[in-house]
Order: C-alpha cells, then structure tokens, then sequence
C-alpha cells in the first residue's frame, strides 16, 4: 500500500525506497480489487479500472513503468471486457495486440442492429491493427450490473 508519492502506508515510502515487486503488487492488487465485486459496489469494467490505474500513475501514486507494463499485457481494452465498434457493431476483446493496446483483436458478438452474430463466423474475429474499424467506446459487461466509476472515489474508499 506505499504509493511512489509517500502518501502509502505503512512507512509512507517514496519511490526509490520502495522494492519493485512491491510497486507490481500494488498495481496488480489494485487492478483486480477495481475490476472485483465488493459489498459497497459492483465491479468495475476492466476499461474503466485501466482508466483509473492511468490516472493514478498520472498522479504519482503508481509507478508509471508498472502500469505502463500492465497496459501492455491487458491492453486499455482488456481480454474480456466489451467494445462498440465504429461500424456500429458491439465485440468482446479476445486477445490483446503486442503494443498497440488500442486495437486489439475482438469478437464480433452483435451487428449494427444489435442483432446477435454467430461467434463460430471467422469473419467475426477482427484484428483491429488491420482494420478501418475502430472502437469507439467500451461498455459494460452485459451479465453483470453496471454502475458509473469514479477513480477519485476509487482512491478515497
């Protein structure tokens, strides 16, 4: 819990004092207590937790390479998490794309109608780094409740 800007606890450690492992964990618990259920709200979407760790690296609570890493392996648009495509169509994220984390490749799960799509149609997998298409908005996972995040009241709870 020592954030980089010595505003953590338990020693109020400052960058350099704090092992580097440590700053992975940090990141790494603080992605998956965002993106998990808790008694006092429902889970983040793994977008608008990426969106909130960016923020406090921005802030210097995170290390910047650490999330910057974590960017890279999830993607901002992580494995699992829902998009809406340029071309009005809805995908799920399947795989992310090496370093272009803003284009990864989806699966097309409905049409511009919002009309479900058969998932075994190749033509339904998009390598979005080869494509016209691109996301222009994420959105909720469709099985789980849904609710607005703020990073800010992410940070004081």
């Amino acid at each position: 819990h020592e954030r980089i800007d010595g505003s953590g606890y338990p020693q109020s450690r400052h960058r350099e004092g704090i092992h580097l492992f440590a700053k992975i964990l940090h990141v790494a618990d603080s992605y998956i207590g965002m993106t998990s259920e808790r008694p006092h709200r429902p889970a983040f979407t793994p977008y608008a937790a990426m969106e909130c760790l960016l923020d406090q690296a921005k802030r210097c609570k995170l290390e910047p390479e650490v999330v910057r890493s974590l960017l890279h392996v999830l993607s901002l648009f992580p494995i699992g998490g829902y998009v809406a495509l340029s071309d009005g169509s809805a995908a799920l994220v399947i795989r992310s794309n090496g370093i272009d984390y803003t284009r990864p490749i989806v699966l097309r799960v409905q049409d511009k109608h919002g009309s479900s799509v058969d998932p075994e149609d190749e033509s339904n997998v998009i390598d979005l780094s080869d494509s016209d298409i691109r996301i222009v908005q994420a959105l909720p996972d469709p099985t789980r409740p849904s609710v607005a995040h703020s990073c800010e009241l992410e940070a004081a709870v």
